[in-house]
């Protein structure tokens, strides 16, 4: 939205005449404005933000008072606090429909000394000259067709003056507004122009300008401030008024020689438009806040918002909703597993593995594509699993409450309540587990239970049906639109549902215009069943929103002590995103790589110290599958038990030629993965955690291949080395 600051600059001014001079109750209302604030960052919607970024913040809004200032405020603490960033004064622009005055001061050439010869005010804005073709102000030479030796150089007798002749006096043409009531005591006045050409020549130059005066008009004025016009662009001047509030004078000075009618042209012009003020500033996200701010929320506060507190309609104060804008911190906290395990772990062929992704700093939308590569090749998906927001204890939420007529009463809407309390709900937060529960109602009225209706008491208590369905909301929302044009995921694990008494829940996402008009752009509903793995998603539009997400319960009310038998609803945070992933049964390859991409990972575009390191991508995880070896065991082996009378027997102690390493991985840490030792004493199989009784007897060993079975033997005669020092009999 883009706007001209003058005709409101002309109407809240005509508000402040009538508010001085006298007005009706009527005439105050009808001047009364709301505000239409659009604020932007780096001219579009609140976005994130990076490390090190300098944003421009900008303000658009059709209702600004005719003077004043605009300070840009930062919260880093979630809106709990607002510092103050950046004042900017709120400039008046060049319309043609004002009233303008015209003033024209002349002087010696400043070859002659440049001496004050007289001023002439009211002299003709054509003559100045200044005149105005639809919304273009265009400033000249001013013109003299007199042609004395006063006016122009040259012998006096006959009078010089002629085309193309010098002129002789300095002429200074101001073409001004002015104010006598006072209204801008006290504030910082500034005067916004563009100059969309400017072809001045022959000495001539032009600036704007702004002059506060003592009553009276008493000379010198008590200060004046100038900005010189030059090539093309936007023109500022700002001066502080007084706090007896002038008469103030602003708008231009065009100063030069006098020149012949006919040489106006020739000595170029000066085109000018009018514009709408800066009303911007610039923050510098500070390099260091990734850890201690998750957020930063900015507004605009304008002051004062209108001229005097009568022009402000109710609650409005000139403070702009804020701008959410996460920080972006691709720090990459991610860990993989497999099988639970960190990795690298060894496999057989035919196994199914389970693959398991847990990632903080995550976008808001996007997907974790799970990858394999076959013997260190080229990666390819295997699995794409939606990042979700899932239940978050310590987050905002907020809860609201619908209320219609039963089913079979025909299911009218009745009203709708915000903040009906989340206990009454029932929606309640213990540690990380919510859980939600029927609706009571405690007021025994028959417009909440069944009847009979009639004396000697109203019907509701312990066990009477209620009357009402109620819809309960307990949710999480979000008015920054950083959603924007992304796929939308709200996950949670259930677990346990045993909701009854015509109860249920859904989780649910919507999109709704701003302001909230009803019905709402879009929405999804998950409805949750048994305990399980629920996931809702709403791909969502351009504008982001507002977005809401929760849980939604359904049914009648019920009496404050039936709540618990009619069950519950519990839900807990889901964190991971896992797949899995079958090794082939005749498989070839000896080792498979897996790897997890966060996509997209840092829709910031952030940069980092090591760039090429924050890709979104996870450390590889290595799974090697047990190719066999032809088994060969020692004949026999002594071994000696530990001060627990335990032996920490693997198969690398008793193979011969197996190998030292799978694919530059170190075999030993797949030893107990790929081999099976046991141990057995006269056909027994023993209990290795303890092996105090076989203290200086031999024992038969044997090693089996974990996939294939394949197996050999030996024997191993159990010592205990630590004696007589210690023993692991004591």
């Amino acid at each position: 939205m883009k706007f001209n600051l003058n005709w409101l600059a002309r109407a809240t001014s005509l508000v402040c005449l009538l508010l001085l001079f006298g007005t009706t109750k009527e005439n105050l209302n009808a001047q009364c404005v709301i505000e239409d604030f659009v604020t932007t960052i780096d001219g579009a919607a609140p976005a994130a933000v990076c490390q090190g970024d300098q944003i421009e913040l900008c303000l658009e809004t059709n209702t600004l008072p005719p003077s004043g200032n605009i300070a840009w405020e930062v919260s880093d603490d979630g809106g709990a606090s607002f510092t103050n960033i950046s004042n900017a004064p709120i400039a008046l622009t060049f319309d043609p429909a004002d009233p303008y005055v015209s003033f024209m001061n002349v002087f010696e050439l400043p070859a002659n000394g440049g001496a004050y010869q007289f001023g002439v005010p009211g002299w003709a804005p054509a003559d100045l000259t200044a005149t105005v073709a639809g919304d273009e102000l265009c400033l000249q030479a001013a013109p003299m067709p007199d042609p004395n030796c006063y006016w122009y150089q040259g012998p006096c007798a006959p009078d010089p003056g002629a085309p193309g002749v010098a002129g002789n006096k300095w002429m200074e043409a101001s073409y001004y507004q002015e104010d006598l009531s006072g209204m801008f005591a006290t504030k910082t006045m500034s005067f916004t122009v563009e100059v969309t050409s400017n072809s001045l020549s022959c000495g001539h130059t032009s600036r704007i300008y702004i002059r506060e005066w003592a009553p009276g008009f008493p000379f010198p004025p008590i200060a004046e401030s100038f900005t010189e016009l030059t090539g093309p662009g936007k023109f500022t001047v700002t001066l502080p008024i007084g706090a007896t509030g002038g008469p103030i004078q602003w708008g231009f000075q065009t100063t030069g020689p006098n020149v012949w009618p006919t040489d106006v042209d020739g000595c170029g012009s000066i085109k000018i438009a009018g514009c709408e003020p800066d009303l911007c500033a610039t923050f510098d996200v500070p390099e260091d806040d990734c850890g201690t701010v998750d957020e930063y929320q900015f507004r605009a506060v304008i002051t004062p918002y209108q001229c005097m507190p009568g022009c402000v309609a109710p609650n409005e104060d000139g403070i702009s909703e804020p701008m959410v804008a996460p920080l972006s911190c691709p720090m990459e906290n991610f860990m993989t597993t497999v099988n639970w395990e960190e990795g690298p772990i060894g496999v057989c062929a035919g196994d199914m593995i389970e693959l398991c992704f847990e990632g903080e700093d995550l976008p808001g939308g996007g997907d974790v594509i799970w990858e394999v590569s076959e013997g260190g090749g080229d990666f390819t998906p295997i699995a794409t699993l939606p990042i979700s927001l899932t239940l978050d204890p310590a987050a905002t939420w907020i809860s609201f409450m619908n209320v219609f007529d039963l089913p079979a009463n025909g299911g009218a809407y009745q009203f709708g309540v915000p903040g009906w309390a989340p206990a009454d709900l029932t929606a309640n937060l213990v540690g990380d587990e919510l859980c939600i529960q029927a609706a009571p109602m405690p007021d025994p009225n028959c417009y909440w239970y069944q009847g009979p209706c009639g004396p000697p008491t109203d019907p509701g208590g312990p066990g009477v049906p209620g009357n009402k369905i109620m819809e309960a909301s307990f949710y999480q929302e979000d008015i920054s639109g950083q959603y924007a044009n992304t796929t939308m995921n709200f996950t949670v694990e259930i677990t346990d549902n045993d909701m009854s008494c015509g109860h249920t829940t859904n989780l649910y996402i919507t999109e709704w215009a701003p302001g909230f008009p009803f019905p709402p752009i879009a929405q999804a509903l998950t409805p949750i069943t048994g305990p399980g793995i629920y996931t809702v998603s709403l791909p969502i539009g351009a504008t982001g929103g507002p977005v809401q997400w929760g849980f939604q319960t359904t049914g009648p009310n019920v009496w404050p002590t039936d709540v618990a038998g009619c069950g519950s609803i519990k839900a807990v945070p889901v964190a991971d995103f896992c797949t899995t992933f079958e090794i082939p049964a005749g498989t070839t390859e000896g080792v498979y790589i897996f790897q997890a991409v966060v996509d997209p990972f840092n829709e910031a575009g952030c940069s980092s110290d090591d760039p090429e390191s924050i890709d979104g991508i996870t450390d590889p995880i290595f799974v090697v599958v047990n190719q066999g070896i032809t088994m060969n065991c020692n004949d026999h082996i002594n071994v000696s038990v530990d001060s627990m009378c335990q032996l920490g027997i693997n198969a690398s102690m008793v193979l011969e030629g197996e190998p030292t390493e799978y694919f530059g991985l170190d075999a030993d840490q797949f030893v107990d993965a790929f081999y099976i030792v046991d141990l057995h004493y006269n056909g027994e199989l023993i209990d290795q955690s303890n092996l105090k009784p076989y203290l200086g007897k031999t024992l038969e060993y044997s090693v089996s291949d974990a996939c294939s079975g394949t197996s050999c033997w030996g024997t191993v005669l159990i010592e205990d080395k630590m004696a007589p020092v210690v023993t692991c009999e004591d």
